[in-house]
């Protein structure tokens, strides 16, 4: 008798259950956290921006970039600033680390594209 099920074909119909989940959950959560960051937006700028952590330059000279245009910029205009780790993978995490320490906010989450910008 021939298998009905191999565990190739298991964990084809998996991933395509696991898309649909995940697209579903974003669908109905995504207007949610629109919102949030819309009413936010009344008090803050949001900025949101991946760094390719995956690339030593981009991992060290971003956040450098950004820092010295954060002293320059206006006072009277609030920002809060999220950035995400590529897709890709972290070169250096003790760099990363570094980065932490000086309250740059990385998050876990892939957002989906390169740059958000909320205005």
């Amino acid at each position: 008798m021939t298998e009905y099920l191999s565990s190739k074909k298991i964990k084809s119909i998996y991933k395509i259950i696991l898309f649909y989940v995940s697209f579903i959950i974003t669908f109905l959560f995504f207007p949610i956290i629109f919102f949030l960051i819309k009413s936010i937006d009344l008090f803050f700028r949001v900025r949101i921006t991946e760094i390719a952590t995956n690339r030593y330059g981009h991992l060290t000279l971003n956040p450098e970039i950004y820092l010295l245009e954060k002293k320059e910029e206006e006072k009277n205009i609030k920002y809060l600033d999220f950035f995400y780790e590529s897709k890709y993978g972290v070169c250096n995490n003790e760099v990363l680390n570094l980065w932490k320490k000086k309250n740059i906010n990385f998050s876990k989450i892939y957002l989906g594209t390169n740059r958000y910008n909320v205005i």
